[in-house]
């Protein structure tokens, strides 16, 4: 049974943020260089959690929350981007 609460485009721009970024810190951990997490990442799981649970619980804004989240993905995946190509070019 497939329940139809989240838009797949969210989750799969979700996902590829996650699996792209995973790529990025290992290729910056075998290149010696340290990524942190960043505050908007951080935030950036705190919304997902709290998306999922209104998503579970078919609560009310559950899909504005899962949008805010996609933002916030986004835009934590540049800052991890940015962060990676500012060390490789030193």
């Amino acid at each position: 049974m497939v329940i139809d609460r989240a838009n797949p485009w969210a989750i799969l721009l979700i996902l590829t943020r996650e699996f792209f970024i995973t790529g990025i810190r290992v290729a910056s951990a075998s290149k010696g260089y340290s990524v942190a997490a960043s505050m908007a990442g951080k935030v950036k799981t705190v919304v997902q959690m709290f998306a999922i649970g209104f998503l579970m619980m078919n609560w009310p804004y559950a899909n504005a929350l899962l949008w805010l989240a996609v933002f916030l993905t986004l835009y934590s995946g540049f800052e991890y981007v940015y962060g990676y190509a500012k060390k490789a070019s030193n």
